[in-house]
């Protein structure tokens, strides 16, 4: 066993629609990079009502597998990235959730652990965004918005992030009212 496995325990939310695909191909990635550096993890693939292939995809490579939790949240309709996302992060447990909102792996595996070796740093919110956009549509949005917004960071499309519980918990906490807190009279 290998002595420098991280013991937090990781969840990986991704986002599946119509791309059965791909799923065949990210998965034994994803998989291999978790298991040689965490002890404990669940991946959670959030299928957001596929027409496709994707629910056998994933079953699939859940059979081929042993002692990972492999869960498939099922939307009923499409709820598009943001309402999925959310629900698979909803349904997580881990200490740092990573979220892939696309199953296209155009980067190197060991960029997966840096930006978690990052978040150990103290940030709670840690994107991995591409040298090279992928679209030109991603590419033009980004070079309008970044020069007409007025806004100092210059942002571009993100491949994936990573989460702390502390970010999600505070990002849950914000609309909700505590009843305990009323102003008696």
């Amino acid at each position: 066993m290998v002595s420098n496995i991280e013991s937090n325990f990781i969840s990986a939310v991704l986002y599946i629609h119509d791309n059965g695909y791909k799923v065949s191909n990210f998965l034994p990635k994803l998989h291999k990079v978790l298991t040689e550096n965490f002890k404990k993890f669940e991946i959670i693939c959030v299928n957001d009502c596929s027409k496709d292939e994707s629910v056998r995809e994933i079953r699939a490579f859940a059979n081929t597998v042993d002692n990972t939790m492999i869960s498939i949240v099922n939307m009923s309709v499409y709820q598009g990235i943001e309402l999925s996302m959310n629900a698979g992060v909803d349904l997580s447990i881990g200490d740092f959730v990573y979220e892939f909102d696309t199953l296209s792996m155009e980067y190197d595996e060991e960029l997966i652990m840096k930006v978690y070796f990052h978040a150990l740093k103290g940030f709670d919110i840690v994107t991995a965004a591409p040298e090279k956009m992928r679209r030109l549509t991603s590419k033009l949005f980004y070079q309008l918005y970044n020069k007409y917004s007025g806004s100092p960071y210059k942002l571009r499309s993100e491949a994936f992030r990573i989460l702390s519980r502390r970010a999600i918990n505070r990002v849950n906490a914000i609309s909700k009212t505590n009843p305990y807190r009323c102003l008696s009279t």
